[in-house]
């Protein structure tokens, strides 16, 4: 997505100079751009730039074009204030593409691609995600005992989603996401991780339209989160929880490789906690 990072920084960390940040993003098919003047002008509010600086002038140069930035971690940004900044980062040369898209991705208030598997597409969320989520509910043949429902008002559902959206996403960088069916490009159920108050550890949590459950999704897709979790994420256990009458989500978890640790009362009913160790997967 992103084809031109500018480089404004005037002093770099140890280890890195303009020479090996223009060698690290050219060897990744980037090019970049020195000239502040010469970038704003030439990519003001574009969806293909992305820039990192460590001087608070140029940043609100970059707010005022339209343009995303990161602020470059080292003694001159610390002279400064970034409030509007949402990332900061103290090493350029490292920074892998997939960081940088998404970096670009959450200025311009677009979903990320979390992961693939054989069949399924999983991002997060969106507003326009709503309506769809709503006619997997509301299917006569969808259960709802054993799943988080939604707003009874879809103004209030969306409401949540973007507040959903704007710190959940944003600050955990995990969180409930969209569970898409590649072959039709439709939503077909929701899965993800989340926090729990009292928890040290984050949570798997799932729930897909009956057309396509025992049919190896749920499966295909948590065993694809695990490893996210563990991987990109750096989790080194999870927490799930379920209903002792739900078989279908026991059965999942022990086949995950969860086990059986204590019980909970949550929404004022019994569930039975498990957990998984992700460090030994």
């Amino acid at each position: 997505m992103i084809q031109t990072i500018g480089i404004f920084i005037q002093q770099y960390n140890i280890g890195e100079s303009s020479k090996t940040v223009q060698t690290h993003f050219e060897a990744l098919g980037l090019s970049c751009d020195f000239d502040e003047s010469v970038f704003l002008k030439q990519f003001a509010c574009s969806i293909h730039a992305f820039a990192i600086t460590d001087d608070r002038e140029t940043a609100d140069h970059l707010k005022a074009a339209g343009i995303g930035f990161a602020v470059y971690d080292n003694d001159t940004s610390r002279l400064s204030s970034f409030p509007d900044a949402l990332y900061i980062i103290d090493f350029v040369s490292i920074l892998p593409l997939q960081q940088v898209d998404r970096m670009l991705l959450r200025f311009l208030r677009l979903p990320w691609t979390i992961l693939e598997t054989d069949r399924c597409l999983v991002r997060e969320i969106t507003e326009e995600d709503v309506d769809a989520l709503y006619e997997i509910y509301h299917s006569s043949d969808f259960d709802f005992r054993y799943t988080e429902g939604l707003y009874d008002d879809p103004t209030k559902e969306r409401d949540y989603t973007r507040d959903y959206i704007d710190y959940q996403y944003r600050f955990c960088e995990y969180g409930i996401w969209i569970v898409i069916d590649k072959l039709t490009g439709k939503i077909i159920g929701r899965a993800g991780l989340s926090n729990r108050d009292g928890y040290e550890n984050a949570e798997l949590g799932y729930g897909f339209a009956s057309a396509f459950r025992h049919k190896g999704y749920a499966f295909e897709v948590c065993s694809a989160i695990l490893t996210y979790a563990r991987e990109q994420l750096g989790m080194s256990g999870l927490n799930a929880f379920t209903i002792r009458q739900n078989h279908d989500s026991v059965r999942l978890l022990k086949r995950l490789g969860f086990h059986f640790e204590d019980t909970a009362v949550l929404f004022g009913k019994e569930h039975d906690r498990y957990f998984i160790e992700l460090s030994h997967r």
